[in-house]
Order: structure tokens, then C-alpha cells, then sequence
């Protein structure tokens, strides 16, 4: 009798056992992971090749300050009217202009005076600046010629100044050209900067003061005058030289 009770003791536990393993079999095809040939795997980012730069505040290069300018006033005068003969001066001159006035067209002494502002590149740390200037003026003489060059430095007014005649009454025009050069100290191309190129008007009249156009007129009135008045004395010499050439004519007979 307890023999019996023992088997069905283990019968029970063995049933007991092989239920609870047909479960698990029938739970593990969910929770274990599929084959690896049908395994699914999740999507994932692709890194770029290059990644863009985001420099970072302390590796941002500040930017690069505006150039400086330096402001000048560009003054030049010349004499509008000039007697034949006579010398004058032309005078240019390339000034601080701190207030930003301008000089306007006017009549000084005889002369007539404009002004224009610039602005010069505040470069005198590394670049060299050397304004240069000629004055263009068919039919004059003038003392320099050329072009003139002269250094400007911080602050410093540059002054150029020609000596001009004529001898010819007449209306003249010619051109008065300013240019700034700036040569790199440690080496390289010049830049060369147009600053003015102004028109210079001289009406030149005659020794007694009259325009060259009055000259001419009267000039044509006397030449013609002359040429009429002329004419009784130009035949009272003809004659007088041929009555003389055929006395001696006589004489030698």
C-alpha cells in the first residue's frame, strides 16, 4: 500500500513537471530572439562625413575694425585773369578739414579759390602716402613742370605751388590733377588714388589791360588802316627811287 502511494506520488510530480514544461516551450518562441537571418535590426542615423563647423565663442575671429579715414580739405587758387607777360602763382593745398567746412568757390585777391573734401585711408603705420599733383596748362610757361610729389604724413598740410605766364593774350583752360599713391612699406603693389581733376580757366589780356578778343579787332582795324594810309607814301618812294635811277642813267650817258 505505501509502495502504491509513492508511485502515484511520483507520477503526479512527473506530470506536474512535464505541464510546467510544455508551457515554457509554448511561452519561448515569443521572448527568444529571432533567427539571424530574419532579424530586423533598428534603424539607425548615419553619421555625415563632414561635419559642419560651429566654432565655438572663444574661436570666433572678431571681426576685421573699419578702416579709418583721415578728413582733408583740398584748396586750390589760381588767378581767372592775367596780362600778357605777366607771372603768377597757382596754389594748391591739401589740409585738416577736423570740422568737415568747405572753402566755397570765391574771389580772393584777384583769384579765384574752390574747395572739395576728401577723405584719406588712415594707413600710415604700414603703408607710405605720397600725394602727387600736376598742373596742365597748354601756352604757359611754368615753373615746375611736370608732376610734383611730395610726402603726407599725420596731420600735416601739403602745399604746391606753380609760377605761370603767358605771353599770348588769349582764354586759356587746363586741368589741375591730384592723385594719392599708397606704397606698402614692407613691399608691393602702389595704389593709386584720384583725388581731383579740376578745370583751371585764365583769360591773358593784353599790355593795356583789353581782352584778347578786343586785341585782335583792333589789331585787323589798325593793319588795314595802315595798309590804306601807307599807300601815298609807299608811291611817293617809288618814284622818288626811279626819278634818282634815271638821273644817274643820264649822268653816265
Amino acid at each position: 500500500m505505501a509502495r502504491l502511494n509513492g508511485l502515484k506520488q511520483g507520477l503526479t510530480v512527473g506530470l506536474t513537471a512535464a505541464v510546467v514544461m510544455l508551457l515554457l516551450a509554448a511561452c519561448a518562441p515569443a521572448a527568444a530572439p529571432s533567427a539571424p537571418g530574419t532579424e530586423t535590426a533598428p534603424p539607425v542615423a548615419e553619421e555625415p562625413s563632414e561635419l559642419p563647423e560651429t566654432p565655438t565663442p572663444a574661436a570666433q575671429a572678431s571681426p576685421a575694425p573699419a578702416q579709418l579715414l583721415e578728413r582733408r580739405q583740398l584748396v586750390w587758387e589760381w588767378p581767372d585773369r592775367l596780362r600778357e607777360g605777366d607771372a603768377d602763382v597757382v596754389d594748391l593745398r591739401l589740409k585738416m578739414d577736423e570740422q568737415g567746412t568747405l572753402t566755397p568757390t570765391a574771389q580772393v585777391g584777384g583769384h579765384a579759390v574752390e574747395g572739395q573734401g576728401v577723405e584719406i585711408p588712415n594707413l600710415y603705420d604700414t603703408h607710405n602716402l605720397v600725394v602727387e599733383a600736376r598742373l596742365d596748362l597748354v601756352g604757359f610757361e611754368m615753373t615746375p613742370q611736370g608732376e610734383v610729389k611730395e610726402p603726407l604724413r599725420p596731420g600735416e598740410e601739403v602745399v604746391f605751388r606753380w609760377t605761370v605766364r603767358c605771353k599770348e593774350a588769349g582764354n586759356y583752360r587746363g586741368t589741375l590733377w591730384v592723385a594719392l599713391n599708397l606704397v606698402p612699406k614692407a613691399g608691393g603693389e602702389t595704389v593709386r588714388q584720384v583725388l581731383l581733376a579740376a578745370p583751371v580757366d585764365i583769360e591773358v589780356r593784353s599790355v593795356w589791360g583789353l581782352p584778347a578778343q578786343t586785341v585782335r579787332i583792333l589789331g585787323g582795324i589798325g593793319t588795314a588802316v595802315s595798309t590804306v594810309l601807307g599807300i601815298p607814301f609807299l608811291e611817293q618812294a617809288l618814284g622818288w627811287v626811279w626819278k634818282r635811277t634815271r638821273k644817274k642813267q643820264t649822268k653816265t650817258a
